[in-house]
This record gives C-alpha cells, structure tokens and sequence, in this order.
C-alpha cells in the first residue's frame, strides 16, 4: 500500500513540476507563477474524484461559475480575456 502511495506522490510531484516547465516556457514571470498553480490546485480540487484527464468544458464553466459566485472572488479575477 505503501507504494502505491509513493507513486501517487510522485506522480502528482511530476504534473505540478511540468506544470511550472510549461509557465515558465510561456513567459510567465516567476513572481507570478504561484498565482496559476494556485487557481490550477482550486481547479483540481474542484472536482476531487475526477481526473483531471475526464474533465470537460462543462467542468471548467462549472468552476468558473462557482469562483464567480464566491464573496472572496471579485469578477476581475474571473473574467481575465
């Protein structure tokens, strides 16, 4: 069981460290970057028993819908196009 656990870990270490290759590839500054991995583990918790590879369009309104309906979140931080 004990491995299955480290390969989890190891696994999810791997995605949030190509995550971060990708932002600094597309020129996100550093100072920045924690923002984007921030709203990507709000996006990925969203939806906890749902891979990330089975979500769809549907689930990426659906949590834009609901940051928009937080108090915490101001519209600015949502509609950023």
């Amino acid at each position: 069981m004990a491995s299955k656990d480290t390969n989890q870990a190891v696994a999810v270490q791997r995605f949030w460290d190509a995550f971060k290759a990708c932002l600094e590839e597309n020129r996100v500054r550093p100072d920045r970057s924690n923002f984007y991995v921030k709203w990507a583990q709000a996006f990925v918790d969203f939806r906890p028993g749902k891979k990330l590879r089975d979500r769809s369009a549907d689930d990426i309104r659906s949590f834009l819908e609901h940051l928009r309906d937080s108090p915490r979140i101001e519209e600015w931080q949502v509609q950023q196009w």
